[in-house]
């Protein structure tokens, strides 16, 4: 669904952050009720999704800024840091202080912690990727892990051999975790 804050705080972004982005004009942000988090890229639309729209301009703006560079960039590893931090250095160059803290804290937010190459972790996040996205086929999965861990996708599966159970395990989760949040997203949409 449109909506016009949305909409203008879009191409703001797109005219000040990404200028040489989108030149056809083929992304769109939509409002999405049913979203089962805050905000989604959905690559096969070319459409980024917000189900909670920030009051703060400044954190939409932020929030954007952050899924435009998810357009470009798989999951939240050195090339997601890297554009992360090139857009913080634009915010401050043009003033935009409180954006710049945002983006330096999503960047923050997204180093890689301790426990990185661990099964317990890779595991987790694979458990966490997929309550997000429980569609993303198996390759896809493998190989967003495999470019987090900097491995080949063929060394992910031989070093965690449980990978493909875990996969399966969480789009099942995933899938019935979205069942249960659209039946409820339904109910409060009306």
């Amino acid at each position: 669904m449109k909506n016009k804050k949305l909409n203008d705080a879009f191409e703001y972004v797109k005219i000040n952050f990404f200028p040489r982005w989108d030149k056809n004009k083929e992304f769109t942000i939509v409002y999405d009720c049913n979203l089962p988090s805050g905000a989604s890229y959905v690559a096969e639309e070319k459409k980024i999704k917000v189900r909670d729209i920030p009051k703060n301009r400044d954190k939409l703006l932020a929030l954007i800024i952050h899924e435009i560079t998810h357009c470009y960039t798989d999951g939240h590893g050195k090339k997601f840091r890297d554009a992360t931090i090139k857009k913080a250095e634009m915010a401050k160059s043009k003033g935009l202080n409180k954006i710049y803290d945002l983006l330096i804290m999503d960047y923050d937010n997204s180093l890689i912690p301790s426990d990185i190459g661990t099964h317990k972790y890779v595991y987790r996040r694979l458990s966490d990727m997929l309550l997000d996205y429980p569609e993303v086929p198996y390759e896809s999965a493998l190989g967003c892990m495999a470019d987090e861990l900097n491995m080949y996708p063929h060394k992910v599966e031989k070093k965690y051999k449980q990978f493909r159970k875990f996969y399966e395990k969480g789009k099942r989760d995933g899938l019935a975790s979205r069942l249960v949040f659209q039946m409820q997203a339904v109910n409060s949409c009306r």
